[in-house]
């Protein structure tokens, strides 16, 4: 099975856990760092998935941050591919780290973050709770 995903769009307005809210402006992911990344469950380091150079693919388009993965044959990788199938387990998102962004504020004072330049990539993930809720898988075959 292959799963195909967005696991960051560029422009969506999303909020993180009540604080802020946030946004990748496009050609963010220019000069990031993919060396390391791996397709995890829930961003958990022990319900791996994939690896960067062996069965996952991760790029970016005019949309954002996609990746496909060819699932491993596991339990764990079985069950994904049923939840995804079943329409259970729909969306994504990713484990980062910054090289720069831009604060500021709406008229109402809540705070904005817009992501300009991604350092690194640790990991694409498939998620029950997703910051963006349009970052989606786009299909499993």
């Amino acid at each position: 099975m292959r799963v195909t995903a967005y696991a960051a769009r560029y422009d969506d307005i999303y909020p993180i856990e009540g604080a802020y809210f946030e946004a990748i402006a496009p050609g963010a992911f220019i000069d990031a760092d993919f060396s390391r990344c791996v397709l995890l469950l829930d961003h958990n380091s022990a319900l791996l998935l994939g690896r960067i150079g062996e069965n996952l693919n991760v790029s970016t388009d005019a949309i954002g941050l996609r990746f496909s993965c060819s699932l491993p044959e596991t339990n764990l990788a079985d069950d994904a591919s049923n939840l995804i199938k079943n329409g259970i387990l729909t969306s994504c998102s990713w484990g980062f780290s910054i090289r720069a962004d831009e604060w500021s504020s709406s008229p109402s004072g809540v705070p904005f973050r817009l992501i300009t330049a991604v350092q690194s990539v640790y990991d694409v993930s498939l998620v029950t709770y997703p910051a963006n809720r349009q970052a989606r898988i786009i299909s499993i075959k």
